[in-house]
C-alpha cells in the first residue's frame, strides 16, 4: 500500500511504513481510518486522539468483495494503527451488501461522521439498459 504525508496539503512524500499491514489477504481498496469514543454517540474530528478514544480501521478487501473493519488504538509517536486485544483481524464486515467504494467525513456541525459510497444492483445488464441506470451514489 502507497501511502503518502503532507504538512501543508501540496507537498507530499511516502510514508516510511504503513499505518498497518497483514499477510493473505490479498489487495486492499478504499481504506478509511476514523477515531470513536469510548462512551457516547457523537462522531469526533479525525485528529482525535487518547486514552478515551478507540480507532476504526476499515479496508475492502478484494479477494472477498467485502468491506471489513477492526478496532484498536493510533500509536502517534510511532504512527501505527494497534489491533485490539481479542479482536482479530478482518473478521467483522461492515456491510452485507454489493457495497463499494466507501469513505467516511466529519460533519462538525453536527458532530457524526458521513459514510458515502456506491451501491451496485443485482439486476441484469438487460434490465439496466432498460433502466437507463444500475446502482447508487450512497449518504449515510
Amino acid at each position: 500500500m502507497d501511502i503518502r504525508e503532507s504538512k501543508d496539503f501540496v507537498n507530499w512524500v511516502q510514508a516510511k511504513h504503513p499505518l498497518h499491514s497483514t499477510q493473505g489477504n490479498g489487495m486492499w481498496e478504499y481504506s478509511d481510518f476514523f477515531p470513536v469514543m469510548n462512551n457516547g454517540q457523537l462522531g469526533v474530528d479525525t485528529s482525535v486522539n487518547g486514552d478515551d478514544v478507540r480507532h476504526v480501521f476499515k479496508v475492502s478487501l478484494d479477494d472477498k468483495k467485502h468491506y471489513y473493519y477492526m478496532i484498536g488504538g493510533y500509536n502517534a509517536a510511532k504512527d501505527v494503527f494497534v489491533l485490539d486485544n481479542g479482536f482479530n483481524e478482518f473478521v467483522l464486515r461492515y456491510d452485507y451488501g454489493k457495497y463499494y467504494s466507501s469513505k467516511t467525513f466529519f460533519d462538525d456541525g453536527k458532530h457524526r461522521r458521513i459514510l458515502l459510497g456506491w451501491l451496485n444492483e443485482s439486476s441484469s445488464v438487460v434490465d439496466d439498459i432498460k433502466k437507463g441506470w444500475s446502482g447508487i451514489h450512497e449518504f449515510t
